[in-house]
């Protein structure tokens, strides 16, 4: 009989180990919000592995050498001289399907409710043999001190968070697009301002001699919140018109006031800044729009709170937007493309890839390929596609017809 009660405490402790260690802590606080008995237990074990691991194997060997010594005195009764090799074979085959095996195979299946049963027995055991415990932790300091393992180690690694994502998704529990968001919230602190700004040559700025009048003219085309000031040259950026400033001048109908009047302090940043930094300033200065300057001080570029926001949520429309798609499939095997689409969109659209340019946008591959700017009607072949050149604004492609072979 007692050897059966040893038996099954080798099971029990065998199962709190699989059912406590393969416990997450994302399941732990999930069960801890939902005030489930036996959890705050788990937490205080879990809280310190050290005390879980040690209590549960001393408590196993613990039961396993009393088994072990209880079923060789009964073997030798039997069996004499053969008793301790009937013994050892017997009680070995029993403690791993009886104490490892099984039970260890039930925790994997059920360690939810085998945990919550399992903690506070675990944890009052270990109080019981807190002396024992602690002598173990002492030896295992020492050990640690001895190798120099570093503490404060992270308890999960940035990869092993995308897996439990893509396990996540792969069960139905998070669907796509809050994948892909999760996802870009990782890369969100290695993406530099250069990656997500738009070109100099693309934004659109007003001189400091003009007015609001013709600041109203230029925003009847396009609609903007902001403008960048110039003054004589648009690498001499002197400030940031905010659309909105102008309304008190419109009531009056003052619209010959100059827009040096109205503009606001602009915000630079270098390229390299990196998106979270750049979120996080934009958030202490209530800024909206930054200049983005290379380590030259020129220049290079503007970058929107909306262009940050959009690295995590996908791309935002506002009231100001028009919907205006780098890529119009014209027929099965042809496209309208605008210049500054990237290659990536391309490839991902209609299969064309520019993997051994150093291009990012189509306008940058044609020039690459082609060695000078292009002129309207210009035509260059790339693998299994024929790209002319249908519009061009100032040195840039504007739009190009793509076409399969």
């Amino acid at each position: 009989m007692l050897l059966v009660i040893l038996l099954l405490a080798s099971a029990f402790f065998s199962a709190s180990e699989i059912a406590l260690v393969s416990l997450s802590r994302f399941r732990l606080k999930a069960l801890l919000d939902k005030g489930m008995v036996g959890a705050e237990y788990i937490k205080r074990l879990k809280d310190d592995p050290r005390r879980l691991l040690t209590t549960i194997l001393v408590g196993n060997n613990l039961v396993n050498t009393a088994a072990a010594a209880i079923a060789t005195g009964i073997a030798l009764d039997y069996f004499e001289h053969n008793g301790i090799a009937i013994a050892t074979g017997v009680m070995t085959f029993l403690i791993l399907l009886l104490g490892e095996i099984i039970p260890k195979s039930l925790a994997v299946r059920h360690n939810v409710p085998m945990a919550l049963f399992f903690a506070p027995l675990i944890w009052y055991f270990s109080v019981l043999i807190i002396p024992i415990v602690k002598f173990f932790q002492v030896i295992l300091k020492g050990i640690d001190a001895l190798i120099g393992a570093k503490k404060g180690q992270p308890t999960i690694t940035e990869d092993e968070l995308k897996s439990i994502v893509q396990m996540g998704e792969d069960e139905g529990a998070i669907k796509e697009m809050e994948k892909s968001m999760i996802h870009r919230i990782f890369d969100f602190d290695d993406i530099p301002v250069a990656e997500v700004m738009t070109p100099k040559a693309e934004v659109v700025m007003v001189s400091s001699r003009m007015s609001i009048k013709d600041v109203l003219n230029i925003n009847q085309k396009k609609q903007f919140s902001r403008l960048p000031v110039y003054e004589k040259s648009r690498d001499n950026i002197v400030g940031v018109f905010h659309v909105r400033d102008m309304m008190r001048f419109l009531r009056e109908r003052r619209t010959d006031v100059p827009v040096t009047r109205v503009m606001r302090k602009p915000l630079f940043v270098p390229e390299s800044k990196k998106l979270d930094s750049l979120l996080r300033q934009f958030q202490r200065s209530k800024d909206h729009l930054a200049l983005v300057v290379n380590e030259h001080g020129s220049i290079t570029g503007l970058i929107t709170i909306e262009d940050v926001l959009e690295e995590i949520v996908g791309e935002i429309m506002d009231e100001g937007d028009h919907l205006d798609p780098h890529v119009v499939k014209l027929s099965k095997k042809s496209w309208r493309v605008q210049g500054k689409a990237s290659l990536e969109e391309l490839h991902k659209k209609i299969g064309f890839s520019g993997a051994e340019t150093q291009a990012d946008t189509l306008n940058g591959f044609i020039q690459e390929k082609t060695g000078k700017i292009p002129k309207e009607g210009d035509s260059l072949e790339h693998n299994k596609f024929m790209i002319v050149v249908e519009k061009m604004e100032g040195h840039r492609v504007a739009l190009a017809k793509v076409v399969r072979k």
